[in-house]
């Protein structure tokens, strides 16, 4: 979605086994209530390992193992983190704007690295919106927390893909770490974004521009 001279900017990342066009279709919803905002959607780096044309994946699950352990996929990880560092510093180049006009949001595994993303980053970014995610902080990779980045996470209480534990579980990591942060159970909602996830979305970016 372009928009021209946009004042900010929102990194929409894809789940697993996804596109960027099929998860850009949310920033139609979001441009209403923040024309001033050019979204992009990127392609994951690596082909889907289940093999179908046209999806991608972070990185592969089939490594990771049942107790989702963030350690056994930490080098998959970090590879792509590097390459979502020159796309995210080449797209605030393209658009003249500063980290603090950004926003990274992410579906599934696409917010697992956003939020491993932003926490890497010196600067300070606008925020980060985690759709039905997991936190991975980078110390969970070996990594270092470079800033306390402000997170907006929400999570439905029915996923039956990333169960709803792992948002319990988030909010005690965030909690524990003194990370600035809210935090929103979805009743009913499966592993997928609702339109209340989108208001809440949009919310929390408003919000966090009011007070930049």
């Amino acid at each position: 979605v372009t928009t021209t001279k946009p004042k900010y900017l929102v990194i929409i990342l894809h789940g697993y086994g996804a596109n960027g066009s099929s998860i850009i279709e949310i920033a139609k919803i979001l441009d209403k209530t923040l024309p001033d905002t050019h979204f992009v959607a990127p392609n994951a780096p690596n082909p889907w390992e289940g093999g179908f044309v046209d999806c991608y994946q972070w990185f592969s699950l089939s490594s990771w193992g049942a107790d989702r352990d963030p350690a056994k996929v930490a080098p998959f990880i970090i590879e792509a983190n590097e390459g979502l560092s020159q796309f995210i510093q080449e797209q605030l180049d393209k658009h003249n704007l500063q980290h603090k006009d950004l926003f990274l949001a992410g579906f599934s595994q696409g917010a697992m690295m956003s939020i491993f993303q932003g926490l890497t980053m010196k600067e300070k970014l606008g925020g980060i919106i985690s759709f039905s995610g997991k936190v991975i902080l980078p110390e969970f990779l070996d990594q270092q927390t470079n800033t306390k980045q402000d997170i907006c996470l929400m999570h439905g209480d029915h996923d039956s893909v990333l169960p709803f534990s792992n948002f319990e579980e988030g909010k005690e990591i965030l909690e524990a770490n003194d990370f600035n942060f809210e935090h929103h159970a979805l009743e009913g909602l499966d592993h997928t974004i609702d339109m209340r996830g989108l208001a809440i979305a949009q919310d929390f970016i408003n919000k966090q521009i009011a007070k930049s």
